[in-house]
């Protein structure tokens, strides 16, 4: 992930606020549906910026993460009937108290992890991307940006 200045970073979220403000104008989604949505994009960074705070049991993200990823998200888009997104299978993903239980050193434990929100992170940009397409709105990240 590029690192920014702290002037880019807030340029970022400025530009990002006013394409969420611009896809609440899209009325082929209901507005619940785009609560949802920008609710998505702002787990999505959140994930993307702290993809570590899966592994520490004890951080203040790693069960909101979790949650989210195993029965929040699918929740959320099926009750405002959005299509359902598929993670992949998250029970072999170790953590920080039992990484050694997997037969894993550390440091393959946290690549694996990364590896795997690296995968959740396109599964979700990819799903943004086709509601993009879908409704020409602008939930999916600019991503070039990040590279």
């Amino acid at each position: 992930m590029a690192k920014l200045s702290k002037a880019q970073y807030e340029r970022r979220n400025e530009n990002a606020s006013i394409r969420m403000a611009g896809n609440k104008e899209i009325d082929s989604l209901l507005s619940e549906q785009h609560e949802v949505l920008a609710e998505l994009c702002s787990f999505r960074h959140e994930l993307h910026c702290n993809q570590k705070d899966l592994f520490m049991s004890n951080g203040s993200n790693y069960s909101i993460f979790w949650k989210m990823l195993r029965e929040t998200l699918y929740e959320k888009l099926d009750s405002v009937n959005l299509p359902k997104i598929s993670f992949p299978n998250s029970d072999d993903i170790s953590s920080d108290y039992d990484f050694e239980d997997f037969g894993l050193s550390y440091d393959e434990a946290i690549e694996e992890l990364m590896a795997y929100t690296s995968e959740v992170n396109t599964i979700i940009e990819k799903y943004l991307r086709q509601i993009d397409i879908n409704h020409n709105t602008k939930y999916c990240p600019t991503g070039a940006l990040r590279i």
